[in-house]
């Protein structure tokens, strides 16, 4: 009796694992979804070849900021890679790269990961989430942004191990305040639960919010690797978006006016979506890859709207690993964790 209950859940678990996993490479997509489309119009090269560009922020002036170089970041990325935060204007074309010099009275030990901005009058404060090179210590940085020197001035640090737990992306709300997406309960220190957790795609992931000094939970440990985090106002009501990695959604929760979130619904999207950027007229683009781990696939909510639409396809020949789409004017940028940065100007 005990052996046959124990094959039942045994069998019980192995189908959940094999459910979510095909949806996670995308076994059980619409074909006529996974045909190639490029950015016809645009002549493409790589501004970076082998690190990548894991997230880019956009001021409303368009001063893009860019993160590169994550790793290690485990189990994904194991190797160190030379970190930068880079700055580019996208009003010309074609677009240049300008490494930021960091000036901070602390070692950061900077392993960049995720990025946001927060433009208060003519300061710009950058939220820039790093996981140390040594991994010791997961925090999320706040700068700002000197334009006439070049420089991201560190002014704190937001530190809280029992609530950052494993930070992948964050999204400022204020001067000092954001939210951030926790992909795994387990921390780098326990690395060989991580590695348990990610492989059996177990839903443990959570959002919290930082106001100050003070960071909490904002949901309970039940998302499917959270992912990007974006915000956008519909109808006098502040939204979070939330990618469920594992799953093909982005979950969508309202702010309430003591900063907690409620969850109202889910949007259909494709598996494996990484990271938002919000463009000007109101649409957001979301990137990812498309049959882990080769191909790559930029989609478009439409402004004031949960309608979804396809931008780009590849089979990973042209790009690899998608993480984060912007367009801007003439120009086009699609980055990677830690592959290539491709650059578009249009003809």
């Amino acid at each position: 009796m005990a052996g046959s209950l124990r094959t039942i859940v045994c069998s019980i678990f192995v189908g959940i694992f094999l459910q979510r996993y095909s949806i996670t490479i995308g076994l059980w997509r619409d074909k006529n979804l996974q045909k190639e489309k490029h950015f016809d119009g645009y002549n493409c090269h790589y501004l970076l070849e082998e690190y990548g560009a894991e997230d880019i922020a956009t001021t409303s002036d368009g001063l893009a900021f860019i993160t590169s170089g994550l790793g290690p970041y485990p189990p994904f990325i194991k190797n160190e890679a030379p970190s930068a935060i880079y700055v580019m204007d996208l009003n010309v074309s074609p677009v240049r790269l300008t490494e930021v010099t960091i000036k901070s009275s602390q070692d950061l030990k900077l392993n960049p990961h995720g990025l946001d901005l927060f433009e208060d009058g003519d300061k710009i404060y950058v939220f820039i989430v790093n996981h140390h090179q040594d991994l010791s210590v997961e925090a999320v940085e706040k700068f700002e942004y000197l334009i006439e020197t070049n420089e991201l001035v560190w002014i704190k640090s937001f530190i809280n191990p029992d609530v950052l737990r494993s930070v992948n992306d964050v999204v400022a709300v204020g001067p000092d305040e954001f939210y951030c997406t926790n992909d795994f309960y387990s921390t780098h220190k326990t690395p060989i639960q991580r590695m348990i957790e990610q492989y059996s795609t177990l839903k443990l992931g959570s959002v919290a919010h930082c106001n100050e000094q003070k960071c909490e939970l904002k949901t309970s440990y039940h998302i499917g690797m959270a992912n990007g985090i974006t915000t956008r106002t519909i109808d006098g009501k502040t939204e979070v978006l939330v990618i469920y990695c594992y799953d093909d959604k982005i979950g969508v929760y309202e702010i309430l006016e003591n900063g907690d979130l409620t969850f109202t619904r889910t949007i259909a999207s494709s598996p494996t979506m990484d990271n938002f950027w919000n463009a000007p007229d109101g649409s957001i683009y979301l990137a990812g890859n498309d049959k882990m781990p080769l191909g790559s696939e930029v989609l478009r909510i439409l402004s004031n709207s949960d309608k979804m639409e396809q931008v780009y396809f590849d089979d990973g020949a042209e790009f690899t690993m998608a993480s984060i789409f912007v367009i801007w004017g003439e120009n086009i940028l699609l980055g990677s964790p830690n592959h290539k940065f491709m650059a578009c100007k249009k003809q």
